[in-house]
């Protein structure tokens, strides 16, 4: 008998739209490595961590319109790296954000 797998109950009860969307947002930002853990989360959420990572991280306000575009490549590398950031919560990301910073100087 095969083992429950919440992960996989979870990303069979989507529908089936929301799962394809799923993957062409990913698929958009780069990330080729899918698992369901990054299929349950919805493209909405994963664009507020995006700009949570922006923001914060790249600070993408303060940047000169010539650099926007720039930052937001850098920003995108990052996550397609570091899948992973789009899992957590923006809470978890703010505890960790002395860390990501260090990581994100990488990529500036």
């Amino acid at each position: 008998e095969e083992e429950y797998n919440p992960n996989l109950h979870h990303l069979l009860t989507k529908s089936i739209k929301t799962v394809e969307a799923n993957i062409q947002y990913l698929s958009h930002l780069g990330i080729k490595k899918l698992n369901t853990v990054l299929l349950r989360v919805n493209p909405r959420t994963k664009r507020k961590k995006i700009a949570w990572v922006m923001r914060e991280l790249f600070d993408y306000h303060r940047q000169p319109v010539r650099n926007k575009r720039e930052t937001i490549k850098k920003a995108y590398a990052l996550v397609r790296d570091k899948p992973s950031l789009l899992i957590k919560s923006i809470s978890s990301l703010e505890k960790e954000k002395q860390d990501l910073a260090q990581l994100a100087m990488k990529y500036k």
